[in-house]
């Protein structure tokens, strides 16, 4: 969808990491990770990302809404930092859009 409609995409490395570690074949491996590659990727330094990452958690952890997945706020703090929209399906995205900077794709 996104792809067909000629938007830029970049990919953050735990989002790399999220959809590789999930394929079992070998081959469709390789195949989807040559595909990841030729996207690129978010320019945020890790250290940077994940210092914000943490920071959203906290503000959120003070708000009473608790994020699952730890990758959920690095991913947020990347689209933060470099100052993209995030596609998502996940909810605990619109939790921390609202605590924040965070623009999400509709």
């Amino acid at each position: 969808m996104l792809i067909e409609k000629n938007y830029d995409l970049y990919i953050c490395p735990g989002i790399y990491q999220e959809i590789l570690q999930g394929i079992r074949d070998d081959t469709v491996f390789g195949e989807i990770k040559n595909i990841l590659m030729s996207f690129p990727t978010a320019q945020a330094g890790t250290m940077e990302a994940s210092d914000c990452a943490a920071g959203l958690y906290r503000t959120l952890r003070k708000k009473n809404i608790i994020i699952k997945n730890p990758l959920t706020c690095l991913t947020a703090a990347y689209a933060i930092l470099d100052d993209m929209y995030l596609f998502h399906r996940n909810r605990d995205f619109l939790d921390i859009a609202s605590a924040g900077k965070l623009k999400l794709f509709k």
